[in-house]
């Protein structure tokens, strides 16, 4: 319901529960609760007609919606005969205010990505991880991320020391391949599935109609 209606039917309604509750001392006046019951009708009347009028709107909105679609189609073959008529002399087609076809631009697979930073999060849980934009030709980022496990050394001793090893000293490798962790279209996306006390390596590609480009180098860092 229109909100000045309602509160206009809303106000005269009170009226009325007054008027009731007083009825002898309304005997003989002007106005009754039957008129009071006129005035709430005909607002009732017009706010329906009012409701009526946006869907009768609202479909001849999408009408004319499915019109331009459809008459769209019309336009194009328009435009195709006036590319044909001026192929010769493709300046003409100013004058029917037709832009010339762009040339297609070939798309290449994405380069090598950049993992620009890895910092806590806001709220001290999880990663932000900062990736370098490509230009437009990514669709999409892929996410692997890896854990260290402890190394050991086959041929005894001390175990051989690898990526991400810890302050502590304790030696630690990266085992591969780095499962899946999710795609983005973010160039900043959180990590917040993470234990505290591990090392976690990250790396990225992007990825778009053409192919996928070179894994990022890995970054890692401890929470």
């Amino acid at each position: 319901m229109t909100d000045y209606i309602q509160k206009m039917i809303t106000a005269f309604t009170s009226r009325k529960a007054g008027m009731t509750n007083n009825a002898a001392l309304w005997m003989g006046q002007p106005v009754t609760t039957l008129d009071v019951d006129g005035h709430i009708t005909a607002l009732q009347t017009l706010d329906n007609e009012i409701e009526t009028a946006k869907d009768l709107l609202q479909q001849k909105r999408a009408d004319a919606r499915e019109a331009v679609t459809d008459k769209q189609e019309n336009l194009d073959q328009v435009d195709n005969l006036a590319r044909g008529i001026h192929a010769n002399n493709a300046t003409k087609l100013n004058e029917y205010d037709i832009k010339p076809r762009k040339e297609p631009v070939a798309t290449e697979v994405p380069a090598k990505a950049i993992i620009l930073s890895i910092t806590d999060d806001d709220d001290g849980i999880g990663f932000k991880i900062s990736l370098q934009s490509q230009g437009k030709n990514v669709s999409t980022w892929e996410v692997q991320r890896g854990e260290i496990v402890p190394a050991t050394n086959p041929g005894g001793g001390m175990p051989m020391p690898g990526p991400g090893t810890p302050a502590s000293g304790a030696a630690t490798v990266l085992q591969p391949p780095y499962p899946f962790l999710r795609t983005t279209k973010k160039l900043l996306f959180v990590d917040d599935d993470v234990t505290a006390g591990v090392r976690y390596f990250y790396r990225v590609r992007g990825v778009n109609s053409k192919g996928a480009g070179e894994w990022s180098e890995p970054v890692s860092a401890v929470q």
